[in-house]
């Protein structure tokens, strides 16, 4: 999401996507008209990008300051909702109060505040790193080694195995 900055990127990438010169063709120019309030247009458009299916997670790059405060509090309650990760960066120092402000307000609500785009996409990627090491986890431990054998045959250091009580109940007893 960009605010000012938009129809620069739209126009860059135009270049090389083919199916977005047609569509602003179509369109004749209106999706690169800037708009000066963006904290109702990326709140809705950031609540339909964590609410969508095919998003995990989010960077928010922001720029400004003489909104910082209000779109913090707007990112935080759209994070709230979400389950899915968000980093928010900005170029801008936290010694500028407007700045502080914010970052205090996001780092309450546990979403980190990053002094640089680079710097979001490595914490960024260390998630993503991260989450594929606890899936393999949940698969290598949903996994029994045992699971081909006779838990009757099996005894372990802590394998469990089973006894046969009165009546064919079975119980499990540790070894």
């Amino acid at each position: 999401m960009t605010k000012q900055a938009g129809p620069v990127y739209v126009a860059d990438t135009k270049r090389d996507l083919k199916s977005l010169q047609e569509a602003l063709i179509k369109d004749n120019g209106k999706s690169l008209a800037v708009r000066t309030e963006c904290l109702g247009t990326c709140g809705k458009v950031f609540r339909a990008l964590m609410n969508d299916e095919n998003t995990d997670g989010a960077i928010i790059c922001s720029f400004a300051t003489w909104y910082m405060k209000r779109f913090s509090e707007t990112m935080q309650t759209i994070y709230a909702e979400s389950s899915k990760p968000l980093l928010i960066s900005s170029f801008m120092s936290v010694t500028i109060p407007e700045v502080s402000e914010a970052a205090k307000v996001v780092g309450k609500a546990g979403i980190p505040y990053l002094p640089s785009p680079e710097r979001a996409a490595k914490a960024y990627s260390a998630l993503v790193r991260y989450g594929r090491f606890k899936r393999s986890l949940k698969r290598t431990l949903s996994v029994s080694p045992y699971r081909d054998k006779d838990p009757l045959r099996v005894r372990g250091p802590s394998q469990p195995f089973l006894l046969t009580g009165p009546g064919n109940r079975s119980f499990l007893s540790k070894a």
